[in-house]
């Protein structure tokens, strides 16, 4: 089966905790102070006779501490108790300040600043561009309300004032030629027929636009022309020089794939016969969930929203990613028929199993378990998973954003989506 596929590098970042420094028993308050037996008038002496608890009592004749004795012991003890806290006081650790308050989310926008605004498709060839007509969505009525809507436009006519200039600044990085559309979510380049690019944009403005729809909100669609790109190469040749534009190592195993993308760039060339519209709709999703995520969206999340959004444009799934190893994975034809055949036979993977996963090795079973997975979460509730994104853009752990976002044990979830698995048609 035909596939797309590309090849990336994780940094993984170690976080340090530092613990309090342990405090002795001598240095605790808690603790009280070790008494100077000499210099205490009721503590029992070796050797003198008394009770149980070490006073000996007056009438087996030790002497009775004056008022003098008291007045001079308790001027010591309380010295004692002067320098020790002295001594606590210099020895102690510095207070730490108080933590800042965490930011307050727009709970309208998540923080992106803008929501939908229904605008016309948007496909025009780069440099035919009208500022206006190219602004993809208002500003938040909650958390962004005082912005002048102008604003938009203005910054619109800044952004394609430059656009030509990127489109020549590639060709004289790769020698080639292109022709070149633009729509609100990105920029297709390629040396290929036109009418394939503009069925690329009109693809791609479906997906903003039933995704803004479904989820009342502009967030899984950040994504912008001249920030984010699609380049489809005519051959391997112009792939290769796309490569050596964007300094690749001649040896890099992304030479011997049919694409390669990346949080701002995806390519891509007819190794395997595609739609194109099939490989814009996929690369571009992957763009748009690393762009909502911050670039922090792991691996079952941007899979799994990929494949979604090919499905839910195209009513197919042609495309797949790898990671570091060349994996030619085999699929039927209708994942949502493969994965109602994979639940009735309880081969679907576990989420506990997806959550942690990289790329690298994956079979048939793993790339229908992430498409199913966000299916099911989106179809739900739609609401929720831009939600569940932006708390995994914050730190989250998946299984606890997922639990958040939707209000349910993944346990509870897990059954609901192996039941719903088996309704796919």
């Amino acid at each position: 089966m035909p596939n797309f596929v590309r090849c990336f590098a994780f940094i993984a970042l170690s976080m340090f905790v530092i613990a309090p420094s342990a405090r002795t028993a001598d240095e605790n308050p808690m603790v009280p102070p070790k008494s100077d037996d000499k210099d205490n008038p009721f503590k029992r002496q070796e050797g003198a006779a008394g009770n149980s608890n070490g006073v000996a009592p007056a009438d087996e004749g030790d002497d009775v501490p004056t008022a003098e004795d008291l007045k001079r012991d308790a001027k010591k003890t309380e010295d004692r108790e002067k320098k020790k806290a002295a001594d606590q006081k210099k020895n102690a650790e510095p207070e730490k300040p108080a933590a800042p308050a965490l930011p307050t989310v727009c709970p309208q926008c998540l923080g992106h600043g803008f929501m939908p605004s229904k605008p016309a498709a948007y496909v025009v060839n780069v440099g035919d561009g009208k500022a206006e007509a190219s602004v993809p969505w208002k500003c938040c009525s909650k958390c962004a309300a005082a912005t002048d809507p102008k604003s938009l436009i203005d910054a619109e006519a800044a952004r394609l004032a430059g656009a030509v200039g990127k489109k020549q600044a590639w060709e004289q990085k790769s020698g080639l030629r292109f022709t070149a559309v633009e729509t609100h979510h990105a920029t297709i380049y390629g040396n290929v027929a036109a009418a394939e690019l503009t069925e690329c944009g009109q693809a791609v403005e479906q997906l903003s636009a039933k995704l803004q729809a479904n989820t009342g909100m502009t967030f899984l669609t950040a994504s912008r022309p001249g920030s984010h790109e699609m380049v489809f190469l005519a051959d391997q040749a112009g792939y290769d020089k796309m490569l050596d534009a964007t300094n690749q190592p001649k040896d890099a195993l992304i030479r011997k794939t049919p694409g390669s993308h990346s949080r701002y760039l995806c390519m891509s060339w007819p190794k395997v016969v595609i739609p194109r519209k099939n490989i814009a709709v996929f690369c571009v999703a992957k763009m748009m969930i690393m762009e909502a995520s911050d670039g922090k969206s792991p691996a079952w999340l941007q899979e799994g929203f990929a494949s979604y959004c090919e499905n839910l444009i195209t009513t197919q799934n042609r495309n797949y990613t790898i990671a570091y190893e060349l994996n030619e994975v085999k699929f039927g034809g209708s994942w949502n028929a493969e994965v109602k055949k994979l639940a009735e036979q309880r081969k679907l993977s576990k989420w506990s199993e997806i959550f942690p996963i990289s790329l690298i090795g994956l079979g048939p079973i793993h790339y229908m378990t992430c498409y199913s997975m966000t299916t099911f979460l989106m179809t739900i509730d739609a609401k929720a998973y831009p939600k569940m994104v932006a708390m995994i853009r914050d730190g989250t752990p998946s299984p606890d954003a997922v639990e958040k976002a939707y209000g349910k044990k993944i346990k509870d979830l897990e059954v609901m989506w192996a039941n719903w698995c088996l309704t796919l048609k």
